[in-house]
């Protein structure tokens, strides 16, 4: 009888690895600051009202996106309460995974993690991450459903005939990341592609391909099975179906750019404005070593250099086929772009070596590289500059409500100083269970005002805007009712919806309610005759 090969040696945990979580964890804690845009602030509120009042998603709060990010908001709840920070410690633990995610990949099929190399992946996914994207932008479904994708990406990679688990962990991670954001499915193919690939390499039987592939396929049902049960169970199924199929298919056929190729090339070239020169330097930097690989016949590097491009190009077709390029959006190539980093940079430090620089040379060289091109580059002095403007207002320097003037964008009239004032006047001025209405894309209201709607349309852009107006005459007539039996005594309309919709005042004047006051484009409104 034959013995079965030992499993893979585990790698030691080096200071190169410590420092790269250190650098993660500075970064991450930096963004605990970060109050909620209006994409955080619809899935806080969907996150709260599932854990803390059995709200179920789509049959009693509407939104659009699969479950995943709301089963994120609601731990966050149910662990740290009403906070806004609570996501954010998510999100950390999400980039901490990645660089664990990054660094298998990096190992080439069946070999262990080197020493150093998670550190290193840690680096750049936080300098990615945290030191490309802002508050708007993180805290999203992207990184986690890429961090999944790639896992079951990296599961596939290392699988051998004696770790029969692992064709399960790579099913179970693709069904997570599909529940997360479907459109992971394209790492999804690249999963089964690299793991046909791995059975023909060890010449499996037509036995092990089927015990492999039922494996699989089993793992990655279990979370979209217990996805569809419990809301099936709850009787949410439906809602759920109208609501992600049917809502979201005319959104999607409605709402995309007049000309999204000359859309899709501008938002690339804004993305790599923003991660210039780190990126830059990592793509020329693979280049190069891939070339230099080619020339002397490394196979191995070459090897992984090209494992990395298929993860490119997987992860930028989930972007392209969602037709939307906004920054967050890119989040996905986040992964390819700190798997090209660690595999270009592991080549410098053995190029180091090769003419003679110490070990200890060798490997801090490209952190000082990588750290000195950051840290000079306008993202990076940015960065350093809302460290900054953290500092002056935790000491008192600047007040509340100017430093929250920085989390704004004008050009959608948006301003977080202006939300969380609406916020905290609806607070002072209601009792904790009497319900409030917030009108629009301004969700975020709802988490500073610790209030709640009992309606489901707790927003209206599904509403209000021509794009999302899928079944608008009986969402508008379930939203007519809503409002007439929960009589809210305020509510928040906005001066920027122009039509005389479910978002402008005069709206709501006609349904008797009055103006009392006004901030930015907020005017929160008064019942009369209450």
């Amino acid at each position: 009888m034959s013995t079965p090969p030992p499993a893979p040696e585990r790698p030691r945990f080096s200071l190169e690895d410590a420092a790269g979580l250190v650098v993660a964890i500075v970064f991450g804690v930096a963004s605990f600051v970060y109050p909620f845009g209006r994409d955080q602030g619809l899935y806080y509120y969907v996150g709260r009202e599932w854990a803390l009042r059995g709200a179920i998603p789509y049959r009693d709060v509407f939104d659009h996106k699969t479950p995943g990010i709301y089963v994120l908001h609601a731990l966050s709840v149910k662990v740290f309460g009403e906070v806004m920070w609570g996501i954010r410690i998510i999100d950390l633990a999400g980039v901490l995974a990645m660089a664990f995610v990054v660094a298998w990949l990096a190992a080439a099929p069946g070999k262990p993690i080197a020493r150093g190399t998670v550190g290193r992946a840690a680096l750049f996914v936080t300098l990615f991450y945290y030191g490309v994207l802002n508050f708007w932008d993180t805290a999203q479904s992207e990184l986690h459903y890429t961090m999944l994708g790639c896992l079951a990406l990296a599961a596939a990679q290392h699988h051998a005939p004696e770790r029969r688990a692992l064709p399960f962990v790579s099913g179970l991670a693709l069904g997570a990341a599909l529940v997360m954001k479907p459109p992971v499915m394209w790492v999804g193919l690249a999963v089964v592609i690299v793991l046909g690939k791995r059975l023909r390499e060890q010449k499996a039987d037509v036995k092990a391909i089927a015990r492999t592939g039922v494996t699989f396929a089993v793992g990655g049902a279990v979370p979209l099975a217990v996805t569809l049960v419990y809301f099936a169970k709850h009787g949410a199924l439906a809602a759920m179906k109208d609501i992600v199929v049917g809502a979201n298919g005319y959104y999607v056929s409605h709402e995309h750019a007049k000309n999204p190729v000359a859309d899709g090339v501008d938002a690339i070239q804004g993305y790599l404005a923003h991660t210039s020169p780190l990126g830059a330097l990592v793509v020329a930097a693979a280049a190069v070593a891939y070339a230099i690989a080619r020339r002397v016949g490394d196979s191995e590097t070459r090897a992984s250099y090209g494992r990395a491009l298929g993860v490119s190009v997987a992860c930028f077709v989930c972007i392209a086929m969602q037709m939307k390029f906004y920054l967050l959006h890119f989040t996905p190539m986040i992964a390819p772009l700190a798997l090209l980093g660690v595999l270009a940079s592991e080549g410098a430090s053995r190029g180091l070596g090769g003419l003679g620089f110490s070990a200890r040379a060798t490997r801090l060289a490209p952190w000082l590289v990588v750290l000195a091109g950051y840290f000079t580059s306008p993202t990076g002095r940015r960065w350093v500059e809302q460290q900054l403007a953290v500092s002056r207002y935790l000491s008192g320097k600047d007040d509340r409500q100017w430093y929250l003037h920085r989390y704004s964008f004008a050009d959608i009239h948006f301003d977080y100083a202006d939300s969380e004032w609406v916020g905290l006047w609806l607070k002072e001025h209601t009792k904790e269970d009497e319900p409030v209405l917030v009108r629009g894309f301004q969700p975020e209201v709802y988490a500073s005002a610790q209030r709640r709607y009992p309606g489901r349309f707790y927003w209206t852009l599904f509403l209000t805007h021509p794009a999302r107006a899928y079944r608008r005459e009986e969402y508008l007539a379930e939203d007519e009712k809503a409002l007439a039996e929960t009589k809210p005594r305020y509510l928040v309309a906005r001066r920027d919806y122009p039509d005389l919709d479910a978002a402008n005042p005069a709206y709501y004047e006609a349904r008797g309610y009055r103006p009392i006051v006004e901030r930015g484009y907020f005017v929160i409104m008064e019942r009369s005759g209450r």
